[in-house]
């Protein structure tokens, strides 16, 4: 049987006849095809074996052979192949792949079922090394278009401005945690050794109301103990000369260090700033000692207050 459902007998008997005049002078491989799980009938049956067997086109013909008839997959081969024929003239198909793009994203984004198969699909193509390469190239094309540039940026942008503790969690203190200079790493080490696990690095404090520089109200520690209430920041050249092209900014700069000293120093922590030219680069790098020998000293007594070491804050 064919598998068609009818309101009443009359239409049954009616289609029922033509199904019956069409198998008598059709061959079943070559005009029509049988599932062979049901008996239903047609000329290309995939579809059919996939919503009401759960069966996929390779798995159905890996059992029992095609599902679709020879006439079929003949006319398929000749207008299935239009997309190449019009390339090969010439012919501009970006509104024919902008509309294909929609439905699907529609289709995906309607149904949940949808959506769990193709992050499936995904996941099982994305083991293939041949996928990997395939879409690494893709994206790296798409990356170098301007207009997708200037669109990423504009949303970036936008997403900046709406959700700026998001932001900042998500990207400003990422980039901090992976870019560090070899003086910070330093002094770091240096701190650490003489007093253990007692400090950490690229730590975040937040003060609503107070950290005004800020949109986010949050500002990133080179070194810290939160416990202790004490900071040590390594201060650049930016902090004292204008080397970067952004006009302003080490105004900008001096603004933030003001206002994170007074912030602290009247909640009653220790701050301490050590500058670049305590800083010698030579020899693979070290701290004057004399400096090293007073922060130590500072810490040890928890000398509350803000501490300057260096000629840049003459």
């Amino acid at each position: 049987m064919c598998g068609k459902s009818f309101a009443n007998n009359s239409s049954l008997n009616s289609h029922q006849k033509k199904c019956n005049v069409f198998l008598e002078k059709s061959t079943e491989g070559i005009d029509y095809i049988e599932c062979r799980v049901c008996g239903y009938i047609g000329k290309n049956i995939t579809s059919h074996v996939k919503k009401h067997h759960s069966l996929s086109k390779a798995e159905y013909e890996e059992k029992y052979g095609s599902t679709i008839c020879e006439k079929t997959r003949g006319i398929y081969a000749v207008n299935g192949d239009w997309i190449t024929r019009a390339k090969e003239r010439g012919d501009d198909l970006s509104e024919y792949y902008e509309k294909l793009s929609d439905k699907i994203s529609e289709g995906i984004m309607k149904s949940d079922a949808a959506r769990e198969a193709r992050r499936k699909n995904l996941s099982s193509l994305n083991k293939t090394k041949e996928f990997r390469d395939r879409s690494s190239k893709t994206a790296k094309k798409t990356s170098e278009r301007k207009d997708i540039q200037k669109e990423r940026s504009e949303r970036l942008a936008r997403w900046r401005l709406s959700n700026p503790e998001e932001f900042y969690e998500k990207c400003t203190s990422v980039m901090h945690k992976s870019w560090q200079s070899k003086p910070e790493i330093d002094l770091f080490k240096k701190v650490d050794s003489i007093f253990p696990n007692m400090f950490k690095r690229n730590q975040i404090l937040k003060r609503t109301g107070k950290f005004l520089t800020t949109k986010t109200n949050i500002r990133q520690i080179d070194i810290m103990s939160l416990e202790d209430k004490i900071i040590i920041e390594f201060d650049g050249i930016h902090h004292f000369k204008d080397v970067f092209k952004k006009k302003g900014n080490l105004q900008e700069v001096n603004k933030k260090d003001k206002e994170l000293n007074e912030v602290l120093v009247e909640e009653g922590w220790t701050v301490i700033r050590v500058s670049y030219d305590e800083y010698d680069y030579k020899d693979n790098g070290t701290f004057n000692q004399e400096t090293l020998d007073k922060v130590r000293k500072i810490i040890t007594n928890k000398t509350r207050g803000l501490w300057l070491f260096g000629k840049s804050y003459v």
